[in-house]
């Protein structure tokens, strides 16, 4: 089986729609049995069908998602956190889309039309790939030396592991939607999302952004002829 990243990406935001549809259900019938009141029961029973059917996709997106990336990754089999798996999941389409943005870039067209596109530190596509994995790799860092498969820390506790891995994964999780506040990042993916007129790397750049969980929209104005861009 192919990585197909599209497909992950797909799967990436199907589980956070029926993420969002188990919620309300579930409050519902919290709702109407806290209150015991009887003529509310139907309500709670309407509740019920409609959580059984978001749980029940949830749980095969979810299978779906986590067979594709624990072939894939290297990361071996998934741990005890759900956010683990999108962590992941993220991570392999972000690379994806960036190692497709250095294919295209290789065109000395595209290379010429972008030139304006990359501040700072980042002086060119390679230097945007680079950067990506380095972040990628200290962002994992943060949570695999607490996943169940690692050995115990000298005086910790499997409690404790537990409890240090799920707040690592969310801190990670953070550090991930954060990429898009690091300058050279930002000012590079918001010139990709304004130029429709480059179809392959609007498109690579609109997948970053979805899978950063950040809406697909530029937040600056980025010069089209490769002058500077304006706030």
């Amino acid at each position: 089986m192919r990585f197909e990243s599209y497909v992950v990406a797909e799967l990436l935001q199907r589980l956070e729609q029926q993420s969002a549809e188990l919620r309300p259900n579930a409050v519902e019938i919290a709702t109407v049995l806290n209150k015991d009141n009887k003529d509310e029961y139907p309500t709670a029973l309407e509740a019920s069908a409609g959580l059984h059917r978001a749980l029940d996709a949830f749980v095969a997106i979810t299978e779906m998602l986590e067979d594709h990336i624990v072939a894939h990754d290297g990361m071996g089999e998934l741990g005890e956190s759900l956010g683990e798996l999108e962590l992941r999941a993220r991570g392999m389409v972000l690379v994806a889309q960036i190692d497709r943005l250095s294919e295209v870039f290789g065109d000395h067209a595209v290379e010429a039309r972008t030139r304006g596109w990359f501040i700072g530190k980042v002086q060119g596509i390679t230097d945007v790939v680079a950067f990506v994995r380095g972040q990628l790799t200290k962002i994992h860092a943060m949570w695999m030396a607490y996943r169940q498969d690692q050995p115990l820390l000298p005086g910790m506790t499997d409690t404790d592991r537990a409890n240090l891995y799920r707040t690592m994964v969310r801190v990670a999780q953070r550090a991930m939607r954060e990429l898009w506040n690091e300058p050279e990042l930002a000012r590079f993916l918001d010139c990709g999302l304004a130029a429709t007129d480059l179809v392959d790397v609007n498109l690579a750049c609109k997948q970053i952004v979805s899978v950063l969980g950040l809406q697909i929209k530029p937040r600056r104005i980025c010069a089209t002829n490769g002058a500077a861009a304006r706030r």
